[in-house]
């Protein structure tokens, strides 16, 4: 598995960042090792794993290749409507020179999950 960080030194999760402006930055990184790919992105939030440090969880994701570790965890979309498993859960994009990605994800850490169904998509990815 190749790991790939980008470094956002001006980003700090206690208050709201331009989305605009560091989504730019890591659809950048992502366009330099992945163009004309198809890919599926998915944000994790810690929030949503608050008994695990951050680093427990990334090494649980960098181990499984997922965050779904508990089973028995009830909670957004962990669960199907129609009783299935959700194994992988994600936004697909091809990856263009128009392409915008991340700060769609970042701007769903701030507003929930609830509303992220509301943020508009880039339709020419």
């Amino acid at each position: 598995m190749t790991v790939i960080a980008v470094p956002l030194p001006d980003y700090q999760v206690r208050s709201e960042p331009d989305h605009r402006t560091i989504g730019r930055r890591v659809d950048a990184v992502i366009k330099s090792y992945f163009a004309g790919a198809s890919i599926l992105a998915r944000g994790v939030s810690a929030d949503a794993h608050l008994q695990l440090t951050v680093d427990a969880l990334i090494k649980i994701i960098l181990d499984t290749g997922t965050d779904r570790y508990d089973p028995a965890r009830v909670g957004d979309r962990y669960d199907n409507v129609e009783g299935k498993q959700i194994d992988l859960l994600g936004i697909r994009r091809i990856v263009g020179p128009r392409m915008r990605l991340f700060d769609q994800l970042s701007w769903g850490f701030y507003h929930g999950p609830s509303r992220y169904a509301a943020v508009p998509t880039d339709s020419t990815s």
